[in-house]
């Protein structure tokens, strides 16, 4: 009991005579707190993107099959019936193209109108998403460059104010279409072109009908061949499934895709390799902070050790001390963090990817901040330790003398 009380005194003793150094300490640990919880934040938000959104993109997970001309109607939906039943299949449709529109009153550009890509995220940053139950309505990019050819120039428009007013264009079937915009879409996915329109699959199946029908009429040959696209739940199980529809059903493959997520795993590494560097950063200055400590405090290991106190007493008077101020400088640094995330850091991000694949939202983990404490502390016992062990190889005797 004495032994312990004995200790408390000296560890207060110690604290109040070595304020300066102690100050230094707290710094380098709130510093390092930031640091290590903002980084360890913001890679753990980028990589669950990379994982959730961008790998799992629905352009990742299409599967193309398509039947030859003269396969009667009959044969296709008893083999697509079948195939929506297979594992991972959430959902097949038909492709039906685009059509084209041109000579605009608002819009002078050509453009083509497509329906909302299924099974995918569009974002929309203005108005409402459209109802496939509607008519006469469309969503229109947020960014559009509209080049108008009679004035020679291209005109920036911000689609978001497009939202509430009525679009007429001229479509390939020489007919003016006229569409209210509902709501505009981030224009920031790479598999979506900032030229088109998306408008409820009923007016889009009428107009491609029509436009078919004139072609026909023209002259031309109609293609015959029906194809179909298949939605997987996830983008690991594509490969496998397009084989089993291969060997069981009819010849399938793998959509392409624009989208290359794997681009994205340099700035991952990057952020891990800057990881890793402040940890080593941390473990260095650690070693570094309290070997110079130490070594300033050879009376006082002295005066400690010629009073009977041995390596274990000194250790947890060094480490009592540092763990303290380890503690609530720590608490400090992670209120910083989360001050800087809701302040600084989530604001830039939203004006800098708002809206886009990898739009992202920071806060403090729990469980990011457990272990990066659970880290601190851990580094911090193995200097104390490899620090007091240094300070039993010096001779006792001259260490008295200095006294």
């Amino acid at each position: 009991m004495k032994m312990n009380n004995s200790l408390h005194l000296i560890t207060r003793a110690s604290l109040r005579n070595n304020k300066f150094l102690s100050v230094l300490f707290c710094l380098f640990v709130v510093i390092s707190t930031v640091f290590i919880v903002a980084i360890a934040g913001i890679l753990l938000h980028m990589k669950n993107n990379i994982d959730t959104v961008l790998k799992q993109h629905v352009t990742l997970r299409q599967i193309v099959v398509e039947f030859d001309k003269g396969t009667t109607d009959d044969y296709i939906e008893d083999i697509v019936k079948k195939i929506k039943k297979v594992d991972h299949i959430t959902d097949a449709y038909e492709p039906i193209g685009v059509v084209g529109v041109q000579d605009g009153d608002i819009l002078k550009d050509s453009y083509q109108m497509d329906r909302v890509p299924v099974g995918g995220d569009l974002r929309i940053t203005s108005g409402r998403m459209i109802d496939e139950n509607e008519s006469g309505v469309a969503l229109v990019p947020d960014h559009i460059n509209d080049l108008d050819t009679k004035e020679n120039r291209i005109n920036d428009i911000d689609g978001n104010k497009l939202v509430g007013k009525t679009l007429k264009f001229v479509d390939d079937a020489n007919k003016t279409r006229k569409m209210k915009v509902v709501g505009a879409f981030s224009t920031f996915d790479p598999t979506i072109d900032n030229k088109t329109l998306f408008i409820p699959f009923a007016d889009l199946s009428k107009y491609k009908s029509e436009v078919d029908k004139m072609f026909v009429a023209d002259g031309a040959s109609p293609n015959g061949k029906r194809s179909f696209i298949l939605i997987v739940d996830r983008a690991e199980n594509v490969e496998t499934v397009a084989d089993y529809i291969t060997d069981n059903y009819i010849y399938s493959y793998v959509n392409y895709s624009s989208l290359n997520p794997n681009e994205y795993d340099t700035a991952i590494l990057m952020l891990m390799l800057s990881l890793v560097l402040l940890v080593a950063l941390s473990v260095v200055g650690f070693y570094v902070f309290l070997k110079n400590n130490i070594d300033r405090r050879t009376s006082e290991l002295a005066l400690y050790r010629s009073l009977g106190y041995k390596s274990k007493h000194l250790f947890r008077i060094i480490f009592s001390e540092h763990l303290i101020f380890a503690l609530a400088s720590f608490v400090l640094g992670v209120v910083v963090v989360a001050v800087l995330y809701a302040f600084v850091v989530n604001p830039f991000l939203d004006s800098l990817l708002g809206g886009t694949l990898m739009e992202i939202s920071l806060s403090v983990d729990p469980v990011v901040t457990v272990l990066v404490l659970a880290v601190l502390i851990l580094m911090m016992y193995l200097v104390c330790k490899r620090a007091v062990k240094r300070s039993e190889k010096i001779d006792l005797t001259v260490l008295l003398k200095n006294l």
